[in-house]
């Protein structure tokens, strides 16, 4: 059987040049598709912002095939540059050169839409387009470096509550689907507008609408349900210290950082607080007999926890004797002296490693050297740390009323690994369900103020797939707290009520224990596009297989 991948659907003569429409499609898709990850208050534009991505696939179906995945490569590298700004704070050829290893992750889309119109063209894009939109994004972000959920769609309606709640049973490849069907039955009505010979029928169009309207009506009736039936118990009360610090140069110039935000600790130390977290990279650590702290600040912060009353938790990068970066790692100190640690395990791409280096390296060992002065001479703050192995216990926590609780503390971008913190759910022991919380120290001084919001969205979102609290420790913002929801019920504040970033302050806020933990997505993780994807080939070879026979 010979499948052709330019197969496309003669069209009624248009007003529009072909070069003009394909120009006018590269701009609105350029735009429409990151503008809800920009601006969350557009979000509801996520449900039609890939249905550029698909006219472009639809509207290139006469041209050869790399001409068209030429066009579709082009749109999705405007995609990534408009959506991801922050990339800027590097250098303008970090932000022009990064998405370009970016880039060919999304191309299985194209693919996979092309193969099924010249396979499968009778079956409605309101069906097939979320079934390859979704299988194939979480195929994108499980492939990229680090695993980071750049640009996954479903985040960009992270401030709809009830919207959101289906993640903890979908994760947010749940919300995926929803918006990609929204967008494939906008793109049906296109193509029966515009081309003469479509196979759908007006029957066809009133199922779909049927279909996205009962699915759109129960996710709402569900999210309505679980955010209005709340399960919680309050827990430990935690401080949160946002000092407004800058980078870490040396250990001298640590060790006074330190003492800043120690002096901001103890001048807005409430009373009856349980635990005192600091953001990431609190100060840089050495290797010693005290757990990765040097035994003057070792000394130091054992005082400290007892003029605080309450255990601290620290964060920041283990070195080595001579100098050299070893791990991150995440320090609780307890009263009497001991110290617990987690070590962090999956590492942020470009900046505490450079992802393709010993790919390069075993092809040719110049390309990789040069490579890795180009990218450490665009990012000057990169480190190269080594991964740590994941504890095998939680952070425990006594409270001043005698109760125990348990809690884990990702660090940085770790919370947004969905994969992760599933398996630390999975692992918990049964005695840990019913108090478990999540402790994040970030620092995001680096990448400017454009990535809070997307990554406190992402956070909203790890919330409800868990239905845990997660309390946020950041340097300059965002500092606060979320519920099992997805709510955001303490932060940090400035003018106009919005969240504060580049100030200084502190957040009060109880942790939140859900009865609902461990939840549906924790215990199978990402079985809806697993199953999209197998779903789709089942498709495939049932509709090659029908061909045959009929031949």
């Amino acid at each position: 059987m010979t499948i052709k991948l330019g197969t496309h659907q003669p069209s009624q003569p248009s007003w529009l040049p072909k070069p003009v429409k394909v120009l006018g499609l590269l701009i609105l898709g350029s735009i429409a598709y990151p503008l809800p990850f920009l601006y969350f208050k557009l979000g509801i534009l996520a449900f039609f912002s890939t249905a550029f991505w698909l006219i472009a696939i639809l509207e290139t179906e006469d041209l050869r095939p790399m001409a068209g995945l030429t066009v579709f490569a082009a749109l999705v590298y405007s995609s990534i540059l408009v959506g991801t700004p922050w990339l800027r704070n590097f250098s303008l050829q970090a932000w022009l050169i990064a998405p370009l290893f970016y880039v060919p992750l999304f191309l299985p889309i194209f693919v996979l839409i092309r193969l099924s119109r010249a396979v499968m063209p009778h079956l409605p894009l309101f069906l097939m387009w979320p079934i390859i939109f979704t299988g194939a994004e979480c195929l994108r972000i499980r492939l990229s470096p680090g695993e980071i959920p750049l640009l996954q769609l479903g985040t960009a309606i992270a401030r709809f509550p009830a919207l959101i709640q289906i993640a903890d049973i979908t994760g947010t490849s749940g919300l995926t689907f929803l918006l990609c069907m929204s967008a494939g039955l906008c793109v049906d009505m296109y193509v029966r507008m515009t081309r003469s010979t479509s196979h759908l029928k007006r029957s066809t169009l009133i199922t779909g609408v049927s279909c996205l309207a009962v699915l759109s009506v129960a996710v709402l009736w569900y999210g309505y349900l679980e955010d209005t039936t709340r399960s919680f118990k309050y827990g430990p009360k935690v401080q949160v210290v946002q000092p407004n610090v800058h980078g870490w140069p040396g250990l001298q110039r640590s060790e006074s950082r330190f003492r800043e935000i120690k002096q901001v600790t103890l001048q807005m130390k409430g009373s009856d607080v349980d635990l005192i977290v600091w953001p990431e990279n609190s100060f840089i650590q050495s290797q010693s007999d005290n757990r990765g702290l040097t035994d003057s600040i070792a000394t130091e912060i054992k005082v400290l926890t007892l003029q605080l009353g309450a255990p601290l938790l620290v964060d920041g990068p283990v070195i080595q004797v001579g100098g050299q970066l070893r791990t991150h790692r995440a320090s609780l100190i307890h009263f009497d002296g001991r110290i617990d640690f987690y070590e962090k395990s999956v590492l942020v791409p470009w900046s505490e490693y450079i992802p393709f280096q010993e790919t390069l390296h075993r092809v040719n060992q110049r390309w990789a050297d040069g490579f890795a002065r180009f990218v450490i001479s665009r990012n000057p703050n990169l480190t190269n740390t080594i991964p740590g192995s994941a504890p095998t216990s939680s952070f425990a926590l006594q409270d001043k009323q005698g109760r125990t609780s348990n809690f884990r503390a990702p660090i940085c971008y770790e919370v947004l690994n969905s994969r992760l913190l599933n398996q630390w759910y999975r692992t918990l022991p049964s005695n840990e369900h019913s108090a478990f919380f999540l402790v994040n120290p970030v620092n995001e001084v680096l990448l400017g103020p454009t990535i809070h919001e997307q990554t406190l969205s992402i956070s909203m979102l790890r919330a409800v797939e868990g239905r845990v609290s997660i309390i946020r420790a950041a340097n300059n913002g965002i500092s606060g707290a979320i519920d099992p929801n997805g709510h955001v019920y303490a932060s940090l504040t400035g003018s106009g009520h919005n969240f504060l970033t580049d100030g200084t302050g502190t957040v009060y806020a109880s942790a939140i224990f859900d009865k609902r933990f461990i939840t549906v997505y924790a215990r199978w993780g990402d079985w809806l596009p697993v199953s999209c994807l197998v779903l789709y080939f089942c498709l495939l070879a049932s509709a090659g297989l029908k061909r045959r026979l009929q031949r």
